[in-house]
């Protein structure tokens, strides 16, 4: 029954350069650079036709909740999936978002929350950073929503709840986690961890030169390069670049000192145990 390889995130942590290394790695047979690759990892599909709002008409994470696990359980039987996500391991209403018995494994990646506070203003379509770290701190659920999708729907809660509910759930599962500025100063030793990972459970042997090859061709600039002639179609929020400068530590330059320790106060534990403070 175990099927799915979670690629688990808060938005714009790194989800989606993972994403591209996957699919360089496993799908791209081409040996040539394709921006379309990582079509190949999606998220889970909720159904077209699920009741979104309640009966007061606002949207309703209740109703949402309940099509989470028939959603993962629809998979194609003894197919192993690798899905995309940013939702937060929740339980709703009784609905848990996901279980051990249909998660094979789990990859898990983090970035310092004061650098996702510059890369999400533009994503968010916010006018401000204190916008954006009431975003993210906030203890009730955060929610993206895709107005041209209406049932593409993720609860991801805050950066905290988000971390946690995945770092200390599902304890018999395989779990590796990346933190993204490992990724950024060495990206084919950390990738090459995820693989080795992989191989484990997934019985194939690493193929360094097929790593060298997916770093390559996830580069930052050449999805940065992409995304400007338009093949980069992912941008949910569609207010901004997706792919902005993707360096750690632009918080020092752009933050002042009250917004930085607002962060760090309110995430400080997590932040501490992950040495970003």
């Amino acid at each position: 029954m175990k099927k799915i390889i979670w690629i688990t995130s808060f938005p714009k942590s790194g989800n989606t350069w993972m994403r591209y290394l996957l699919a360089n790695y496993f799908y791209n047979n081409s040996e040539k650079f394709n921006p379309k690759i990582i079509s190949k990892i999606e998220k889970i599909h909720l159904p077209k036709d699920m009741p979104v709002r309640n009966n007061e008409g606002k949207l309703s994470i209740n109703n949402v909740s309940n099509f989470w696990i028939p959603a993962q359980e629809k998979l194609q039987h003894g197919d192993i999936k690798f899905i995309k996500n940013h939702n937060a391991n929740l339980k709703i209403q009784n609905n848990n978002f996901t279980t051990e018995q249909l998660t094979l494994a789990i990859i898990h990646i983090v970035r310092d929350p004061r650098d996702v506070v510059i890369s999400s203003l533009e994503y968010w379509g916010l006018k401000s950073y204190d916008e954006m770290i009431e975003k993210i701190c906030n203890q009730e659920f955060l929610i993206i929503y895709d107005k041209d999708n209406p049932t593409s729907i993720e609860v991801t809660g805050s950066w905290k709840v988000n971390f946690l509910s995945w770092h200390g759930s599902l304890k018999s599962i395989p779990k590796i986690l990346i933190k993204y500025e490992d990724l950024v100063m060495d990206t084919e030793l950390y990738f090459s961890k995820v693989i080795n990972f992989l191989s484990g459970f997934m019985n194939f042997i690493p193929n360094q030169d097929k790593i060298k090859f997916s770093v390559k061709n996830s580069s930052f600039e050449k999805l940065s390069q992409a995304e400007d002639l338009g093949n980069f179609e992912e941008n949910v929020q569609k207010s901004g670049k997706f792919f902005r400068k993707g360096k750690p530590n632009q918080y020092k330059n752009l933050l002042n000192k009250n917004q930085i320790i607002k962060i760090e106060n309110t995430f400080k534990r997590e932040m501490k145990y992950l040495g970003y403070l």
